[in-house]
């Protein structure tokens, strides 16, 4: 179980491109360029913000996409 109450989780940004980089690939996926289907994405309810904060503490490596969807 992660302890919420005891830490800070944040994450902003990317250590691999900037914002610009990051624009050009968020309108190449929009144009169906960018293939990201090799990427798995966990969602999770609000509710459930406890097992997505252990899902991107248990990742292998690599990129992580863990969102919280709205119900």
């Amino acid at each position: 179980m992660v302890d919420i109450a005891g830490q800070a989780h944040q994450r902003i940004g990317s250590p691999w491109f900037d914002v610009s980089e990051a624009q050009d690939m968020v309108e190449m996926a929009a144009a169906g360029t960018l293939e990201l289907s090799v990427f798995e994405h966990e969602r999770y309810p609000l509710r459930d913000i406890t097992k997505a904060l252990e899902a991107v503490d248990r990742r292998a490596g690599g990129f992580a996409n863990v969102g919280i969807v709205h119900e």
